[in-house]
């Protein structure tokens, strides 16, 4: 009796440590499979087109994450690409989709909600940027006109050049810059079509509407939505800047009050 009590309590050991064993084993596996890199597939759908924006920046910067990176590039027009941009209703070309182990490389639906989206799959796509291709129609979309209306008798006013400055920030890609004198024809007829009343100021053609401003640069977002606190976006789809006290301090020419306003001294 006591040799098949020793017989039984001897086999539970061995259980028991069986058990342990695989439980530090699995552990280890764990720990090992947590230290290595994650493994993520970058698919860049691209454009021959010259005008749409360079996705390589945001490639790069992925590229530091502590993971291993295939890449497969595919153009826009090809069946392959076709295929994932109906998929994911792709709308802006070029784009990046990236697959595989994007959490532990750090690329969170949280972290990647700013330029883009988390897919039902676990796929993320890439949906900013501009000019972009269309692709059902083809046509480079977001390129935008930067009208700066100066007031050349205003000798101390701000140097209307100050707003193309401030554009940089968000790397906005202009189809063409002009400067019109107040005293113009044309610029005439800009402030009676707008009701413009301070000078001088920028006008933006629609196309401004797909370009971002980083965190730091009017506390950063797009440029829609920060326009409605320093301008109006009017019917026809212009942006008009009206916010002088936005320009801290800046001097500048009140149309209604026919008076140069000096914000220092006010």
């Amino acid at each position: 009796m006591l040799a098949l009590v020793l017989a039984l309590f001897t086999a539970y050991n061995l259980s028991v440590v069986s058990d342990a064993n695989k439980t530090v084993d699995a552990k280890v596996n764990l720990a090992k499979d947590a230290a290595k890199p994650a493994s993520i597939e970058i698919t860049t759908i691209f454009t021959q087109s010259a005008e749409s924006y360079d996705v390589s920046g945001i490639i790069a910067a992925i590229k530091q994450l502590k993971a291993n990176v295939a890449e497969n590039t595919l153009d826009y027009e090809s069946a392959d690409a076709k295929a994932i941009i109906k998929k994911y209703n792709i709308t802006r070309i070029p784009t990046i989709i990236i697959e595989g182990e994007t959490e532990k490389a750090g690329l969170t639906a949280n972290t990647w909600s700013s330029i883009g989206t988390q897919e039902s799959d676990g796929s993320l796509v890439l949906r900013v940027g501009a000019p972009f291709t269309d692709p059902a129609s083809g046509k480079v979309i977001g390129k935008a006109e930067l009208v700066l209306l100066n007031d050349t008798a205003c000798k101390s006013c701000y140097d209307v050049a100050v707003h193309r400055t401030i554009l940089n920030a968000s790397q906005m890609s202009l189809s063409g810059e002009r400067i019109i004198g107040t005293d113009s024809a044309e610029g005439r007829a800009l402030i009676a079509k707008y009701n413009i009343t301070k000078v001088p100021t920028m006008l933006i053609s629609p196309g401004a509407k797909y370009y971002d401003f980083p965190t730091g640069a009017f506390g950063g977002g797009s440029l829609q939505d920060i326009w409605k606190t320093i301008g109006t976006i009017e019917s026809d789809g212009w942006y008009v800047f009206r916010n002088m006290e936005a320009m801290r301090g800046a001097v500048y020419f009140d149309i209604a009050q026919n008076k140069i306003i000096n914000q220092t001294k006010a």
